[in-house]
């Protein structure tokens, strides 16, 4: 049975505006890490907080562990957030700047002060801040501030667990770190929990399933690999990362392209589009390879690998390669496609 399942969520702030959210549906399982992913404006934060129950539902209902949070319609039921026992991370931290680390923690939890403090010390254990406990929020880091925001919401016990944004703070290493961390403590505490990004990067990593949301809707869900090898939209395949998007004309499983003879991953006949990813296209020096030929228009050197934009006839092509062999600009390639273009269904 699902911990958290979300049925046909509606939200709309402005009588004459689209729904933030449209009836949106999913359910998370015990355990489990869902990602909601899209862009600014697409109404994940509001899932978010609609499930938290900061915001009404127009439409739709909540049900958590078993009972109804948030129900609307002829008999509406909305259940105050602080009794659902959802903990809820903001993208700010929200630390009381007056307060020590232990307060902050302490700080919602129930019962005698002896016992909260007791609770709250195990909740910075948890996440490695207990030699901080007597700090203020500006005497740490951005990170530690983070740990700080968590261990706060770990402090109830909670068996569901928000994150809206919590990383977009933090430099790039300490993000990833800091990413990995977290993955590993709420696995470990069998805590399941909704992260919102609009970072793919951070989706395909933090993420056992990944929602990819759009204009308040949900396009796709399924496990990173499926969703970023099998996008189900041209949406969805450029919103988990680069991608070339070709127009062929398909016969069964094979088509004629710009980049030769492609195979499909399914069959299909006519006109189409299909996707293929920059990893999945090799190239060589033209005097040692078949296949189709291009020029090098531009390079993006990023260390452990190159980004290279390659003009195919009237296309530009992304490729991404590694380091070991390199190329000019306006120098002339081989292009070879290795892997299965994924056909992208018609509108």
């Amino acid at each position: 049975m699902a911990l958290l399942s979300v049925q046909n969520l509606t939200k709309r702030f402005h009588v004459d505006h689209p729904a933030a959210v449209d009836g949106v549906s999913f359910d998370v399982q015990p355990g489990e890490i869902l990602v909601l992913l899209g862009p600014s404006g697409c109404g994940k934060t509001t899932v978010l907080r609609m499930i938290a129950g900061f915001e009404h539902a127009d439409r739709g209902s909540v049900r958590f562990d078993g009972q109804t949070l948030t129900q609307a319609g002829d008999t509406p039921k909305h259940v105050r957030p602080e009794h659902r026992n959802i903990g809820f991370v903001f993208q700010d931290y929200a630390l009381f700047p007056h307060m020590s680390v232990i307060r902050n923690v302490m700080y919602g939890l129930h019962g005698k002060r002896s016992d909260r403090r007791v609770r709250a010390l195990q909740a910075l254990d948890l996440v490695g801040m207990t030699d901080y406990a007597e700090r203020r929020p500006h005497e740490l880091s951005g990170g530690q501030q983070q740990r700080v925001a968590l261990a706060r919401s770990l402090g109830p016990s909670p068996r569901l667990i928000l994150l809206d944004e919590p990383f977009s703070n933090l430099d790039a290493s300490l993000r990833e770190n800091t990413r990995q961390e977290m993955r590993k403590l709420l696995h470990e505490q069998d805590m399941a929990a909704i992260l919102v990004t609009h970072d793919q990067e951070e989706a395909l990593s933090f993420a056992d399933r990944i929602a990819v949301m759009s204009a308040g809707r949900i396009e796709q869900v399924g496990a990173p690999r499926d969703v970023y090898e099998q996008p189900t939209s041209a949406f969805a395949a450029t919103l988990l990362g680069r991608v070339n998007l070709l127009q062929v004309n398909a016969n069964g499983c094979e088509a004629d392209s710009i980049l030769g003879r492609l195979r499909l991953d399914r069959e299909v006949h006519g006109p189409i589009t299909v996707a293929i990813r920059p990893e999945h296209i090799l190239l060589s020096d033209p005097s040692e390879a078949n296949g189709v030929h291009g020029t090098v228009v531009s390079q993006d050197y990023k260390g452990h690998d190159l980004t290279y934009r390659i003009q195919v006839d009237e296309q530009i092509v992304t490729v991404q390669s590694d380091c070991r062999t390199t190329y000019p600009e306006e120098a002339s390639v081989a292009l070879r496609v290795v892997a299965d273009a994924v056909v992208l269904p018609a509108k």
